[in-house]
Parts: C-alpha cells; sequence; structure tokens
C-alpha cells in the first residue's frame, strides 16, 4: 500500500513531463540521459533503468497507450517498453552553463529539492536519482566558494566581476569622452553603466568603482562648465553682470588649473586698478570743484599716482587678460592726460594764445567726458571763453580795417592795440607800428 502511494505521488510529481512530450510530434526523439522507472510486471514495484537516449510514441492524451523506446545503458540499440509499464520518467537536467548570481543558485538548489523528495519516494533508488543532479550539487559547492559559472566555465568570482567591471568602465568612459556635451550625456541610463551598478550590490569594490566613476563624471561636467565659461569670458560684449558671475564662480573652482587662477589674480588685479581709479578721479573732480572756469594748481602726488595707474594698466593688458574682464584705462589715459596737459594750456593762456588753448580745451573737455563733470565744465568754460577772446579780437581788427580805408588812422590804431592787447599777434603788430609810423 505505501509503495502503491509512494509511485502514485511521484508519477503526480513528474506526471508534467510526460504529458508535455505526448502533446509534441511523437516521432522526437530526445538526445538526454535519464531514468525511467518501469513495472516489468503488475504485481512488482517500479524499478529504475537508465537511458542515454528516448523516443515518445505514447497516443496524445493517454499516458498508459503506446509505447517508448529507450536507448538503455550498455545497449547497442533502443528498447520497445509498452507506456503503462512506464511509470515516470527522470532526466537527467542540463547544468546551466551560467551560474552567476544567488537567484541562479536558487534554481540549482530547487532543482536538488525536486530529486530528493523523489529519492524519498524510492529510498531504494536514491542513489540513482541523486545522481542525476550531483553536478547540481557540486555547482552549488562550487558557487559557494567563490565561483561562478560563465558560458559553460567555472571561474573565480572576484576576478570575473574585476575583469567585467574593467570592460564596462573603458566602454563607459570611452562613451563619455566621445559624447559632444558632457552635460547632455545621460551616464546614469548607459547600459555599462547600468550593467556595473547592478553588481555594486554584490562587491564593496564595485561600489567603490562605481562611486569613482559618479565623481569622474561629475568632475567631466564641471570642466566642460569650465570651458564654456573660460569660452564665455573671450567676449569683450560679455555685460558686466555676466562677467561677475563667470569669475565668481571660478573663485569656487576645487584645486583650480593653472590658467583659472591666473584668471582669479588677474580679476583681483582689475579690481584693485578700477579701485584706483574711482579714487584718482573723485579726486580730480575735487580739484576742479573749486573755480568753475579757472584751471587748478593740481596736486603734485595726484599726477604723479595717475601716471602709475596707467602704467600698472599697461602692464595688466600684457598679461592678456580675457576680453571681459575690463578695466577703465581710457578713463585713467584721460586723467593722465588732463594732468599733463593743464600745465600746457595754462601756458597758453598766460601767453593768450587763444587759438591753441581753444584746440587744447576742447580736447580736453572731451577727455573729461570720462571723468566728471566738474572737470569738463572748468574745460568747457575755458574753450568759450577762448573762443569769445578769439570772436572780440576777429572784431577789432575788422574794424580797424574799416577805419583804415576811411582814412581814420589814429582810430585804427586804438583798435589794433586793444586787439593786440587781447591777444598778441605779429601781423597785427607790424600792421601798428606801420599806422604809427605815418
Amino acid at each position: 500500500m505505501i509503495l502503491r502511494l509512494a509511485t502514485a505521488w511521484l508519477c503526480l510529481l513528474f506526471l508534467a513531463p510526460l504529458v508535455q512530450a505526448q502533446s509534441d510530434d511523437s516521432r522526437r526523439r530526445v538526445e538526454q540521459p535519464g531514468i525511467a522507472f518501469v513495472q516489468d510486471f503488475p504485481s512488482s514495484p517500479p524499478r529504475p533503468r537508465r537511458f542515454t537516449a528516448y523516443q515518445d510514441q505514447t497516443a496524445i492524451g493517454y499516458a498508459d497507450r503506446g509505447f517508448y523506446h529507450f536507448r538503455f545503458e550498455k545497449a547497442s540499440r533502443d528498447t520497445k517498453v509498452s507506456a503503462s509499464q512506464v511509470k515516470t520518467i527522470l532526466l537527467e537536467p542540463a547544468l546551466p552553463d551560467t551560474i552567476k548570481t544567488d537567484a541562479d543558485r536558487d534554481v540549482l538548489v530547487r532543482m536538488i529539492n525536486q530529486y530528493e523528495k523523489a529519492a524519498k519516494a524510492f529510498p531504494s533508488s536514491s542513489t540513482a536519482i541523486m545522481e542525476l543532479v550531483e553536478p547540481f550539487s557540486e555547482a552549488v559547492s562550487s558557487f559557494d566558494s567563490g565561483n561562478i559559472r560563465v558560458d559553460g566555465n567555472w571561474v573565480n568570482r572576484v576576478d570575473y566581476l574585476d575583469s567585467q567591471v574593467e570592460r564596462y568602465d573603458k566602454q563607459l568612459r570611452a562613451e563619455m569622452d566621445a559624447a559632444p556635451s558632457k552635460t547632455q550625456f545621460d551616464y546614469k541610463r548607459n547600459p555599462f553603466y547600468l550593467e556595473i551598478k547592478a553588481l555594486a550590490p554584490t562587491d564593496p569594490y564595485i561600489a567603490e568603482r562605481l562611486a569613482r566613476i559618479d565623481g569622474d563624471f561629475s568632475s567631466l561636467i564641471a570642466r566642460e562648465s569650465l570651458e564654456k565659461m573660460l569660452g564665455n569670458l573671450e567676449n569683450a560684449d560679455l555685460p558686466a553682470q555676466q562677467t561677475k558671475e563667470i569669475l565668481d564662480s571660478l573663485a569656487e573652482v576645487k584645486d583650480p588649473t593653472p590658467n583659472v587662477s591666473r584668471i582669479l589674480d588677474q580679476s583681483k588685479t582689475a579690481g584693485e586698478l578700477t579701485t584706483s581709479t574711482q579714487t584718482l578721479r573723485r579726486s580730480f573732480n575735487a580739484a576742479f570743484s573749486a573755480s568753475p572756469a579757472t584751471l587748478p594748481e593740481l596736486p603734485a602726488d595726484l599726477a604723479s599716482e595717475t601716471g602709475d595707474l596707467v602704467s600698472r594698466m599697461r602692464q595688466f593688458m600684457a598679461g592678456r587678460p580675457p576680453a571681459a574682464m575690463q578695466i577703465p584705462d581710457s578713463q585713467a589715459r584721460n586723467m593722465l592726460s588732463v594732468a599733463e596737459k593743464i600745465p600746457v594750456l595754462r601756458s597758453m593762456l598766460d601767453a593768450k594764445d587763444y587759438t591753441a588753448a581753444a584746440e587744447l580745451s576742447s580736447k580736453l573737455a572731451t577727455s573729461a567726458d570720462a571723468i566728471g563733470t566738474p572737470v569738463k565744465t572748468v574745460f568747457t568754460n575755458i574753450h568759450s571763453h577762448c573762443n569769445a577772446q578769439l570772436e572780440r579780437v576777429a572784431a577789432l581788427r575788422a574794424e580797424a580795417e574799416e577805419l583804415v580805408k576811411s582814412g581814420k588812422k589814429k582810430e585804427a590804431a586804438e583798435k589794433l592795440a586793444e586787439a593786440i592787447e587781447i591777444m598778441p599777434n605779429p601781423e597785427a603788430e607790424q600792421q601798428l607800428s606801420d599806422l604809427n609810423a605815418k
């Protein structure tokens, strides 16, 4: 009774493969070894018989009708066995070519457990049954000892993972380097990155490698961003606010390159030059505020400081700073020009050379646009005064000429004398001398 129950249970356990075989082409030959439990006589228990191949020729849908053809071990030809005598067939399972993960190991263990249940049902055949899954047991032991199976070969798990990660890493970095834009390269969706990420939880070294890749990619993005910022700084038309934002970003760069350090130093120098220019500009406007129509006496140190500032600016520009890094060099040059030309203009005014003084004061008024209103006001007023004097002199000489034509030489001489008093002129002086001699 116990035997019949065990046989029934075993048939139920392995019934699915038989039904599946009957639903296929009846001429299909299975070239796979296994064990067939064959009942030689109705009253005898099924006994295991090893085979190397078999062919199912049973009636479809009826497990007890038709025949099986077995190539039993050590037999030179197939043996025909009635389907009613074959209680179950246990195929020797093929060891998977790939056993890498715990999930793969679980598949092996489940298969071993199934065959262990069959062995318990037939204790007398347990050895033969378990021999079918002996490679599975050996595979579990090999896996547990640190090996994995790849393409049918057993390799050390750590060595294999290291080589795989190395390969994925190189392929990922190659695609990173080839990407036109690092910021648009979604490396976290890259298949090579995903392969490494999938392996990371299994090994601390791989997790560290993944973290290094993340860090390296962040560096690539930062480098590309840095290159873009440096490129933008070469635009002379870049607004000042954007230039400041870029320089502020460069100041936050960790481990700056020599080029970045140079630009940051230049930015500091540019700021100092700008501050010095603003200080001198205030000093110039203060000096010119005393009298709106009189040339001031500039402090000696103001002129020397202006010359020193211009010299420093020339040195700064010789260092080829980025085009967007503007300094008020034209303003400094204008202040230096004013400082250098004030004595010249004063000499012209003292000499009453209003023609030269008018021309120079006009130029200096234009230069003063970048300095300030007080400075411009003085030069504008001086230019107006010079023009007024020139107009007065021209009018007096014209009157003198008309008086000469009218025969009024004395009155003409007086007009010429007045014109010469305003602005000495060799030609007018000779005319006056000629009139006085007559």
